[in-house]
């Protein structure tokens, strides 16, 4: 079984929030990153708290917000839809 961190490695610092990835990631797109990048939509709110998987990804804003993004097979995003999502959404549910 491979590890989680060769495929795409997360790290969250204080300002700004940044990730090496693989893929749909929170980009906008589907490109590859060999660098880290910073998530640019997450550089606009405070990040407690990220959580990363191979396919998608949380983050917890300091506000209590939460939001995913990446693969959405079998509704694991809590969009209430399977749509992947390019980009850090809010989970409007919670």
């Amino acid at each position: 079984m491979q590890d989680q961190g060769q495929w795409r490695r997360e790290m969250l610092s204080r300002d700004p929030q940044w990730v090496e990835d693989t893929g749909t990631f929170g980009h906008g797109d589907k490109e590859p990153r060999h660098v880290p990048t910073l998530v640019a939509a997450l550089s606009v709110v405070r990040v407690c708290s990220v959580a990363a998987e191979a396919y998608h990804n949380l983050a917890v804003t300091e506000s209590g917000a939460i939001c995913s993004w990446g693969a959405s097979g079998f509704g694991k995003l809590g969009h209430g839809d399977e749509e992947d999502q390019d980009l850090p959404k809010r989970v409007e549910a919670l």
